[in-house]
């Protein structure tokens, strides 16, 4: 069991949830775990006043100012069904508005037409 797997497991005891990506399934088995923080975008994340890319942290993509949390992992789970409630449990280091700034930038972003 590799140590993301011990954590979820531990999470899931005190929860009575597994974890899968960003959804939360009852009674899930934790084989082959979605990755959504990896899903390709072309948001350009640092025209949003939320986020830094610092060399070196995050390894080098994009971050949530102040963390190591990846824009794209919020709107994912978003986009995947989970309400902001839902992803400020598993964020709790933002909070309910900046989730909400995040994904409202994304899909504004989307939106654009590609120039």
């Amino acid at each position: 069991m590799t140590a993301s797997e011990k954590i979820a497991a531990a999470r899931a005891n005190a929860t009575g949830k597994r974890l899968v990506g960003c959804f939360r399934v009852p009674g899930a088995i934790m084989e082959g775990r979605a990755n959504m923080a990896h899903a390709h975008t072309d948001i350009d994340w640092l025209a949003c006043e939320l986020i830094e890319q610092i060399p070196g942290k995050g390894s080098g993509r994009p971050i949530v100012r102040g963390t190591r949390i990846l824009p794209d992992a919020i709107v994912n789970c978003y986009d995947a069904g989970e309400t902001l409630e839902e992803i400020h449990e598993d964020y709790p280091g933002l909070t309910t508005s900046q989730i909400q700034r995040l994904i409202e930038f994304a899909h504004a972003m989307r939106r654009q037409p590609v120039s």
